[in-house]
């Protein structure tokens, strides 16, 4: 039924209700002014709106809505795919992703693995069951659950839950501001540190550099490589202080401290022996 001025259905139990819309197919409904409603028990709520698919609702005004069971909720946002649902200003494409900032599980805390995933405002997901719930980020992959704003997360089970961070690969979890950490099962809480290689953690200090795998998380640390083979069993190939000091490697449980020449003749030099080289060995 056609119910406004110039509005028009075409189908079977179809209702155009606003101002110059259109409804087709079975059981569709177009509400706002200017809006279009097709395919099956689709819904254009928003002013200038358009739904297609089955089971899609698209109520934000100057909206889009495509698939099955897709809705884009806020103004000018696309949703796309299978289970997908968009904030203002937002794109979701792929299965199982939601864009509402603030909905599902609540806080920081990724829901379950069985939960439709969420994004936030001004943001871009796509992938499978992937949770945005940042202003202005994106996220891509399976999985992944990312509430930081200007924030971006990638591949699949990464978390990231800072601003302005990017976490890219397997199972990394990034709580640092402007950070970026990327490999394999990584962990960072601190402020502007890359993080890079498998189990590599730093909860210790701001401004860290972190490669290899399995390092040993020193405090006062800028620079690790690790080479650790386990939780248990982590260590350093070099450690690099924010004082200038550098250790390479251990000797027992011992690390081995690197010595310059500049620190040598600091030390020796004017001091009784002017070879500091033989000065090092004779002291």
């Amino acid at each position: 039924a056609a119910l406004r001025t110039n509005a028009f259905v075409m189908g079977n139990k179809c209702i155009s209700y606003g101002e110059e819309s259109l409804a087709q197919g079975y059981n569709c409904v177009s509400i706002g002014d200017g809006s279009h409603a097709q395919g099956a028990n689709t819904v254009s709520y928003g002013l200038q709106s358009h739904s297609e698919g089955a089971y899609t609702l698209s109520y934000g005004h100057n909206s889009h809505a495509e698939g099955h069971y897709t809705i884009s909720g806020a103004n000018a946002s696309h949703s796309e795919g299978v289970d997908t649902k968009v904030g203002n200003y937002s794109q979701e494409s792929g299965i199982g992703a939601d864009q509402t900032p603030g909905g599902g599980g609540g806080g920081d805390t990724p829901p379950s693995p069985g939960y439709v995933a969420e994004a936030g405002e001004g943001s871009h997901g796509e992938g499978y069951r992937n949770i945005i719930r940042g202003w202005g980020s994106h996220g891509e992959g399976i999985r992944n659950f990312l509430s930081g704003n200007y924030a971006h997360v990638a591949g699949v089970n990464n978390t990231n839950s800072a601003d302005y961070a990017n976490v890219e690969g397997y199972n990394n979890i990034n709580t640092g501001d402007c950070s970026l950490v990327a490999g394999t099962w990584n962990n960072n809480t601190k402020y502007s540190c890359a993080i890079f290689g498998t189990h590599n953690k730093n909860t210790t200090i701001d401004y860290k550099l972190v490669a290899g795998r399995y390092n040993a998380d020193i405090n006062n640390a800028i620079f690790e490589i690790g080479f650790g083979t386990s939780d248990s069993d982590r260590k350093n190939a070099i450690t690099a202080y924010f004082n200038g000091e550098v250790d390479i490697g251990t000797q027992g449980n011992r690390p081995l401290s690197v010595v310059t020449k500049a620190w040598a003749e600091s030390q020796f030099v004017g001091k009784g022996n002017e070879n500091p080289i033989t000065a090092m060995f004779d002291a």
